[in-house]
């Protein structure tokens, strides 16, 4: 089971890294943490650092849209597949169509991998996100471009 507040402290460190510049004092989240979280800290805390390093060498921050596309892969490249649905929600709330339906896609196949991440025996639910998360970026193409949506 996913301790969901200490899931939500080490995604709000994150953010306090991406907004700040600052590396977040992930020290503090161990000694918080009962014997049996220092186990999910031991696995995520490194993709977090991962993503902060990444994200520091190579920043996408000329728009909001391409800083989310290009946060929101880091995060779901390093499996963290619940923050990456996170940070897209906030741009699918300030972004005009097609991206609102675009950003929705990517929140569905998001929530579909963390499904699983979960439960790994949830296959119908997930694949039932996975497949309106593909409808919704199949949708976007004649508006965003075959070539934009690929790149996705």
């Amino acid at each position: 089971m996913v301790p969901i507040d200490l899931r939500d402290k080490l995604y709000r460190l994150f953010l306090d890294g991406i907004t700040s510049k600052k590396e977040p004092d992930w020290d503090q989240l161990p000694a918080q943490a009962k014997p049996a979280q220092l186990e999910y800290l031991a696995d995520r805390i490194p993709r977090y650092k991962a993503v902060l390093e990444a994200w520091r060498a190579n920043p996408k921050e000329d728009s909001p849209i391409n800083e989310a596309l290009a946060l929101s892969e880091l995060l779901f490249n390093q499996g963290l597949f619940f923050d990456c649905h996170e940070y897209l929600e906030s741009a699918w709330k300030s972004s005009p169509e097609p991206w609102k339906t675009c950003f929705q896609g990517l929140i569905q196949i998001a929530a579909g991998f963390h499904k699983l991440e979960l439960n790994p025996d949830a296959t119908v639910g997930a694949l039932e996100l996975l497949e309106k998360g593909l409808a919704k970026l199949i949708k976007t193409q004649a508006s965003l471009g075959t070539e934009t949506v690929n790149s996705i």
